[in-house]
C-alpha cells in the first residue's frame, strides 16, 4: 500500500463502493518523509501502546522495519521469546533483535547472587541483540532499590540495572562496587544508585548505610578522589527511602551539608533526587551548594523549606520537581510585591517545573486568611520566579501520608492549580499539546 493510491471503502459482503479516499499533497508529502512518520509512531507508540505500530506494520509493507524499530526499541524479553515461539522466519526474528535498545528483564532475573555479575547479563543479551545498549528492569519493579552499571564490551557500553541485595551487603561493597580501573574491567562501572522505599525496615536501613560508607570513603594515597571514589562516575543518584520508618541512618542522608558532599564527589551526575530536612536555608547557602553539579539536568527534591530560596537556585536546571512548604515568608512577599529581586547569580535554564505537595501544606492551610497562605500568593510567586517558557505541572504523589489529602486541604490545592493553569495561559500564548519524545540511544 502506498500513500499515492486512493482507498475504496466498501461494505463487507457487498462490491459497492461507500467511500473514496484520496490522499491530499500534504499526507503523500508527509508519508514519503520516514523522518517524519517515525516521529509521529514514535508518538502514537506512547500514546497508545504497541497495537496501532502493529496496525501500521500490516498496512504498510515499505515501512514495516521503520515501525518494528519503535516496536522493539524497549520490550520485554518475553516478546522477544513471543514472536520466535510463534513461529517467525528466522530472518525476521534476527531483524526483531537487531531493533532492540533497551531490554526490560522480570525482577527474578535481575537480583544478583553468589554467581551473579553484570558483565555477564550484559555479554549474553549483547551477543543476542547486537544494538543492545541498556538492561533494565520491567515498570513494576520501580520501587525497588537498585545500582547500575556500565559494562564495555567489545568497545560499546551496557548499561545493566540491577537490584541491591539486600542480605549481602559486605559482598555488595567489595565486588559489585568497583573503585579500580582493573575491577571496572571485569565488574564494570557504577554509574547510578537508587534507593526506594523497602517494606521492610531493617533492609531499607541498610542499604542507607551502604550509601553512608561508600560517601564516607576515602581516596587511596598518592590518587585524587575523582579516581578512586566509587561514585566519581555516577550518572544518577536517587535518595528517597520510607518516611514511616525513622532510621539512625537517614538522618545523615537528609541534611544540605551531605548534598554537597555528593555534589563534589560525582562530578558527572545528571539526575539527582533526595529529601533534605533542613528548612532555615539561603539562597546563597543554596546556590553554592547547586553551583558544584555541572552536569546536572534534572533534579527533584523533597523539604520542608520555603519556596522562594528553593526555586531560585534550582532555575540553573532543565528539570526541577520540588515538594516544599507553600507556607511564605515575609521575604517572599516582598518579592511578590516587587520590594526586592530573587538571588539569581546565573541565567536561569529551567523548561520543566513540577511542583509537589508536602506536610508544610498543612501549616499553609491552618494559617488562616493571611497573604502568606493565599492559594494567589503562592500561584503568583511561583510564576515571578518560573522562566517565561518554562512547562508547569502539579503532583499530590509526594504527599506522604496514608489518607491523602483531605478537606480543607484539597480545596487549597484545586483553587492553586486552577489559579496557575490561568495565570500559565495569561502569559503565555496557546501552545499545541506536543508530547516530547524519547532521545535515541
Amino acid at each position: 500500500m502506498s500513500a499515492e493510491e486512493p482507498i475504496d471503502i466498501t461494505i463487507t459482503g457487498s462490491s459497492e463502493r461507500v467511500w473514496r479516499f484520496e490522499p491530499s499533497p500534504g499526507s503523500r508529502a508527509v508519508w514519503e518523509n520516514d523522518m517524519l512518520v517515525e516521529m509521529i509512531y514514535r508518538y502514537v507508540h506512547r500514546l497508545d501502546g504497541s497495537r496501532a505500530v502493529i496496525n501500521g506494520m500490516v498496512l504498510c509493507k515499505s515501512r514495516f522495519w521503520l515501525m518494528a524499530r519503535i516496536l522493539y526499541r524497549d520490550c520485554h524479553v518475553h516478546d522477544v521469546v513471543q514472536t520466535f515461539l510463534e513461529e517467525c522466519s528466522l530472518e525476521r526474528f534476527t531483524g526483531y533483535l537487531n531493533s532492540v535498545r533497551i531490554l526490560r528483564l522480570d525482577g527474578d532475573d535481575l537480583q544478583p547472587d553468589g554467581n551473579f555479575t553484570a558483565k555477564e547479563v550484559a555479554s549474553r543479551r549483547r551477543a543476542q541483540m547486537p544494538n543492545l545498549k541498556e538492561v533494565r528492569p520491567v515498570e513494576s519493579c520501580d520501587n525497588h532499590s537498585t545500582i547500575e552499571r556500565t559494562i564495555e564490551i567489545e568497545g560499546q557500553q551496557i548499561v545493566v540495572e540491577h537490584f541491591v541485595y539486600p542480605f549481602r551487603l559486605d559482598a555488595l561493597i567489595e565486588t559489585n562496587i568497583s573503585v579500580g580501573p582493573s575491577d571496572a574491567q571485569t565488574e564494570g562501572i557504577l554509574t547510578g544508585v537508587k534507593i526506594r522505599p523497602h517494606p521492610v525496615g531493617e533492609v531499607e536501613e541498610a542499604q542507607l548505610g551502604l550509601v553512608i560508607a561508600l560517601l564516607n570513603r576515602r581516596p587511596s594515597l598518592g590518587l585524587s578522589m575523582s579516581q578512586t571514589h566509587p561514585f566519581a562516575n555516577l550518572r544518577t543518584l536517587e535518595l528517597l527511602p520510607s518516611l514511616g520508618w525513622r532510621f539512625a541512618k537517614l538522618d545523615q542522608l537528609d541534611r544540605l551539608h551531605t548534598l554537597d558532599q555528593i555534589l563534589s564527589v560525582c562530578p558527572r551526575l545528571g539526575r539527582l533526587a533526595c529529601r533534605l530536612k533542613d528548612s532555615p536555608v539561603t539562597a546563597k547557602t543554596l546556590n553554592r551548594v547547586f553551583s558544584k553539579g555541572k552536569n546536572l539536568v534534572s533534579v527533584h527534591i523533597e523539604t520542608h523549606g520555603f519556596l522562594t530560596p528553593y526555586l531560585s537556585a534550582l532555575s540553573r536546571f532543565e528539570q526541577v520537581t520540588l515538594a516544599c512548604t507553600t507556607l511564605l515568608t515575609e521575604t517572599d512577599l516582598d518579592l511578590l510585591y516587587g520590594h526586592v529581586k530573587p538571588d539569581q547569580p546565573f541565567i536561569p535554564r529551567l523548561r520543566h517545573f513540577t511542583y509537589g505537595v508536602t506536610t508544610g501544606l498543612i501549616d499553609a492551610v491552618r494559617a488562616g486568611d493571611t497573604p502568606c497562605n493565599k492559594p494567589y500568593s503562592v500561584a503568583r510567586l511561583i510564576r515571578k520566579l518560573l522562566p517565561r517558557d518554562c512547562v508547569f505541572a502539579t503532583s499530590t504523589a509526594h504527599y506522604h501520608s496514608a489518607y491523602g489529602l483531605k478537606e480543607p486541604m484539597t480545596q487549597w490545592w484545586k483553587d492553586f492549580t486552577g489559579i496557575m493553569d490561568i495565570m500559565m495561559k495569561e502569559i503565555d500564548p496557546p501552545q499545541p499539546a506536543i508530547m516530547p519524545l524519547p532521545r535515541e540511544p
